[in-house]
C-alpha cells in the first residue's frame, strides 16, 4: 500500500538528515594526519576552537531553523519544506569535501544541516497523524523514531569503512550527500499532506481516511494559535517531558563512546560494538511500543499514553540513578544499565510523540518545533556542562554528570504528570469548530476518535 511506501521513505528521509548531523563528528578524526590506517587525504587541519564552533554552529542552525519551520509548513505544507530543507541537506553535505579548507564555509554548510534538522520533529507527528489512521499512529511513530536510533549506526558504519579505504573521507560526503538528495526527490514526488490529494490513493483508500482522520479544509486555512497554544498547561507538559528526553538523546548520542571507553575502560572494538547494540535494541523495543499502545483499549486515551510515558522516562531516570554508583570495577553492569537507559530513552519518544499527536492535533507541528529547539539547547550546553564538571572523564565526576540528569529527568517528569491532559486542546476544536460546529459540536472528535 501507498502509506507503508510513504513510511519507508519518510523514515530514509529522517535517518540520512540524522546521519548527516552526525558524519563530522566520525571524518574529523580522518581529516587529521597521523598514525593509523585511515586515507588522510585532507587540505586542512581544524583547530580545537574551530572543532567547536563547528560542533555549536550545528544547535545554532536547529534554533534558527525552528521558526522558519513552523511558517513553511503553515504556508506550504510539509510535503514542499520537508523535501526543500531535504534537498538543501543533501547537496550541503555533498559539497563538504570541496570546502574543507575554508572553515567558514564549512560553518555555513553545519549551519544549513542544523536548520534543515528542524524539520525531523515535526515530520513524525505530522506524517503519522496524516497517514497512520487512527488505529496504526503508534505504529507509524516509532517506526519513524527509529531513524534516530538507525542513524548513529549507519554514520559511524559507513564512516569507519570508508575512511580505511582508498577512497578515504570524502567518499563519505559524496555517498551520502547523493542518497539524501535522491531519496528527497522520490519523497517529494509520492508524499502528500493528505491522503485524499495523493495521486496513488484509490478512490475507496480514500474514504476509509475520510472516517478515521481529518479532512482537509480546502477553502481557507485557520491562523494558528499560538497565544492558546503557549498558554496551555497541556503544551508545557509535553515541552517539560520532551527536554529531559533531549538532554538523555544528547547525553547518548554525543558521549556514549566516550562514557564506555574512558570511564568504564572498554578497548576501542568494545566501545564500538557496545555504543551500538542499545541503539539496535531500541528499535525492537519502541516497535513493541507503538503496537502496544495502539492495541490496549481497555484504559482511556489520557490513562495509558500519560502513564506509558511517564513510566518509561522515570525507568530512565532509576537508570541513571543506578550508574553513580558504578564505576569500571563494575563494568558489565554498568555498561548493562547504560543500555537500558538507551532503550527506555527510545519508549519515551514514542509515548511523548503520541502526546504531542493527541494534545495538538492538526497543529502537532508546533509542539514538535519547539522539540528541536529544546534538542539544540542540549547539545549546545551538555559539553559545556561535560568540559566543567568531567574534565578528566573519572567515574567520580561523572557521577555528578548522571546525578544533573537524574534532576532533570524528575523535574520533566512531574510537570508532564501534573500539567499534561491526553485530550485534544480547546484550542484544537475551536480552529475547526467554525466549519463543523453548526452540523455537529461534535464532528471534530469524532473524526479523529471512531469508536
Amino acid at each position: 500500500m501507498i502509506r507503508y511506501l510513504i513510511l519507508l521513505i519518510a523514515t530514509l528521509c529522517i535517518t540520512f538528515i540524522l546521519a548527516n548531523m552526525i558524519l563530522f563528528h566520525f571524518t574529523v578524526i580522518c581529516m587529521v594526519p597521523g598514525e593509523g590506517t585511515c586515507s588522510f587525504n585532507s587540505t586542512q587541519a581544524y583547530t580545537p576552537l574551530e572543532e567547536s564552533w563547528i560542533f555549536s554552529s550545528l544547535s545554532v542552525g536547529r534554533m534558527i531553523g525552528a521558526l522558519p519551520t513552523i511558517y513553511m509548513i503553515n504556508r506550504f505544507g510539509l510535503r514542499i519544506t520537508f523535501t526543500t530543507f531535504g534537498i538543501i541537506n543533501g547537496v550541503s553535505t555533498f559539497f563538504m569535501p570541496f570546502v574543507s579548507n575554508m572553515f567558514y564555509v564549512v560553518l555555513l554548510i553545519r549551519l544549513l544541516e542544523g536548520m534543515g534538522s528542524a524539520c525531523l520533529f515535526v515530520g513524525p507527528a505530522a506524517i503519522a497523524l496524516a497517514w497512520g489512521g487512527v488505529a496504526e499512529q503508534g505504529l507509524f511513530v516509532s517506526l519513524l523514531s527509529c531513524s534516530y536510533e538507525v542513524a548513529p549506526m549507519l554514520a559511524n558504519g559507513v564512516s569507519g569503512f570508508l575512511c580505511t579505504s582508498p577512497y578515504g573521507w570524502p567518499a563519505v560526503y559524496y555517498l551520502f550527500g547523493t542518497l539524501t538528495t535522491v531519496i528527497f526527490v522520490a519523497f517529494g514526488f509520492i508524499y502528500s499532506n493528505t491522503p485524499q490529494k495523493n495521486r496513488f490513493t484509490t478512490s475507496s483508500s480514500a474514504q476509509v481516511y475520510d472516517v478515521t482522520q481529518i479532512k482537509p479544509e480546502p477553502k481557507r486555512k485557520e491562523p494558528a494559535p499560538y497565544r492558546a497554544i503557549f498558554k496551555s498547561p497541556s503544551a508545557w507538559g509535553v515541552w517539560m517531558t520532551a527536554l529531559g528526553d533531549a538532554v538523555a538523546y544528547q547525553m547518548f548520542a554525543m558521549y556514549a563512546p566516550t562514557y564506555i571507553n574512558k570511564v568504564l575502560h572498554f578497548d576501542i572494538t568494545q566501545t564500538g560494538i557496545f555504543s551500538a547494540l542499545p541503539f539496535l535494541l531500541a528499535i525492537g523495543v519502541k516497535f513493541f511500543g507503538g503496537v502496544l499502545l495502539d492495541r490496549i483499549n481497555c484504559l482511556s486515551q489520557h490513562t495509558k499514553i500519560l502513564g506509558f510515558t511517564a513510566i518509561a522516562q522515570s525507568a530512565m531516570t532509576a537508570c541513571f540513578f543506578i550508574l553513580t554508583f558504578l564505576d569500571d570495577t563494575n563494568q558489565v553492569l554498568a555498561q548493562i544499565v547504560f543500555s537500558m537507559s538507551i532503550i527506555f530513552s527510545g519508549l519515551h519518544v514514542v509515548g511523548f510523540f503520541r502526546t504531542s499527536q493527541a494534545v495538538a492535533q492538526q497543529f502537532s507541528h508546533i509542539l514538535t518545533a519547539v522539540f528541536a529547539v529544546e534538542n539544540a539547547l542540549a547539545a549546545l550546553l551538555l559539553p559545556v556542562l561535560v568540559a566543567f564538571f568531567a574534565p578528566n572523564h573519572s567515574s567520580d565526576e561523572w557521577a555528578t554528570i548522571f546525578y544533573f540528569m537524574v534532576g532533570s529527568l524528575v523535574v520533566s517528569i512531574l510537570g508532564f504528570v501534573l500539567l499534561t491532559k491526553v485530550e485534544p486542546a480547546e484550542w484544537t476544536k475551536k480552529a475547526c469548530g467554525q466549519q463543523t460546529s453548526e452540523e455537529n459540536p461534535n464532528a471534530f472528535h469524532d473524526k479523529l476518535y471512531v469508536s
